[in-house]
């Protein structure tokens, strides 16, 4: 049963380091049960270890976040195909 304390409290604290790197800010809905903006809906993406090890490494790097860095990448998709950059 220790080992199983010892592995919550490990994920506590990659959440909380997560947390200090990915800051969501004061006006963030996170966490309040509502959306951050009424218009937009969630997509979910599967990555490899290392792509999402580089995608974090990235953002950080750069100063944003994941979620600005896929939205980014889902715009450049649209303008590839010709569509709206409306992401």
């Amino acid at each position: 049963m220790a080992g199983l304390a010892c592995l919550v409290a490990t994920r506590a604290d990659q959440v909380d380091g997560a947390r200090a790197l990915y800051p969501t800010g004061p006006t963030s809905a996170r966490g309040s049960g509502a959306s951050p903006d009424r218009t937009k809906r969630v997509a979910t993406v599967y990555l490899d270890k290392e792509a999402l090890r580089q995608l974090q490494k990235l953002a950080f790097d750069e100063e944003t976040t994941i979620q600005a860095l896929l939205v980014e990448g889902v715009n450049n998709v649209f303008a590839s195909r010709s569509l709206s950059r409306i992401a």
